[in-house]
């Protein structure tokens, strides 16, 4: 591969990256897409390119090896269903805006947190539609009843061939997990929490932005190299088929691991995930009496802490509801997972 000048690159949009070079690399005049969440800074990246006949590799990074951007990360993976098989998908990392909303659609139809606004995303679809369209037909007739308000949903009328489920890799920066204090003392020191909360407080005191070199939020997630995973969502009819661990958001919560090692700015080095459940299914999970899709793909639960009640999805208005206008008097906890991969 050769590297690239920074002169002769732009980002465009911030979605398009411009390769300005005396070489026709391909038919859009050197545009390239990006992946949303791309993370690229030409100021702080270095560009490397390599074409072979007609295809076309780029990579960037602070340090080598470098992560890939272009072609975007992409694979194929079977889930076994007890009455169809071997069921092929592809996983892919989202670079269109179409598909991009076709992915926050199934967030806000199926998680209790809004669609996030920035972000890698994962996204994933059955190779061969007949799978899905059987599978739908399935869903359906596990729902007895033909009034029941998840039927109203798009998804059981939806064109197959659609992105059914997705997940998101971003950093966390508005908020300071405990679950971090498992492996972030030991890197940063005892004292990073309080030396942070300090350098915050200071820099609120004086109203100013952080000068190069203080300590900040996003300055201890690079540091630990640690990237964050939410939004593990997958449409309704092709969910509860299967025992925990064997389905399609195991599936994702695996890939995301080869994703945010070689597909995301900055490299990773762990994935960081929060996830709210019950108190019983929670002290199992801790304990290790029970499996749930994360365990299943490699993900360690590090710390449980008391949480609200979760909103719960309305399937007829497409929102979510508060705990006391659905009625629920169920009590939650959030679990801390890390996922930590070799360096």
């Amino acid at each position: 591969m050769r590297q690239i000048s920074s002169s002769d690159l732009a980002i465009q949009n911030k979605r398009w990256l411009h390769v300005g070079i005396d070489e026709d690399l391909n038919s859009r005049g050197n545009y390239f897409p990006l992946p949303f969440g791309h993370g690229l800074s030409l100021s702080r990246h270095s560009v490397f390119l390599e074409k072979k006949d007609e295809h076309v590799s780029i990579q960037a990074g602070e340090q080598s090896p470098a992560v890939q951007l272009y072609p975007p990360f992409s694979t194929t993976d079977c889930i076994d269903h007890p009455k169809l098989g071997e069921i092929p998908l592809n996983f892919w990392v989202v670079n269109r805006d179409m598909v991009r909303q076709q992915a926050l659609s199934v967030v806000g139809r199926t998680h209790y947190l809004t669609p996030p606004q920035y972000g890698l995303i994962l996204g994933c679809r059955f190779v061969e539609e007949e799978h899905e369209e059987k599978l739908r037909d399935l869903a359906q007739k596990r729902e007895r009843r033909p009034d029941s308000p998840e039927l109203e949903s798009p998804v059981w009328t939806n064109p197959a061939g659609r992105l059914i489920g997705c997940a998101v890799l971003a950093e966390l920066l508005f908020g300071i997990p405990r679950g971090r204090d498992h492996f972030a003392d030991e890197e940063l020191g005892r004292n990073w929490r309080s030396d942070l909360r300090e350098a915050e407080e200071q820099r609120n005191e004086e109203n100013r932005e952080p000068e190069p070199g203080e300590l900040t939020r996003r300055r201890v997630v690079r540091k630990l190299r640690l990237t964050w995973a939410s939004r593990f969502d997958v449409e309704k009819p092709f969910t509860g088929y299967g025992e925990a661990g064997t389905g399609i958001g195991t599936l994702l919560a695996r890939i995301l691991k080869q994703v945010a090692i070689d597909y995301q700015l900055p490299r990773a080095k762990r994935i960081e995930v929060i996830r709210t459940v019950g108190s019983s299914k929670a002290e199992d999970i801790i304990e290790g009496k029970r499996e749930d899709f994360l365990t299943k793909a490699g993900y360690d639960p590090l710390k449980k802490t008391y949480s609200r009640p979760q909103w719960e999805p309305n399937f007829r208005t497409g929102q979510n509801t508060p705990p006391a206008l659905a009625s629920s008097d169920k009590t939650y906890r959030k679990l801390y997972y890390c996922a930590e991969f070799a360096p």
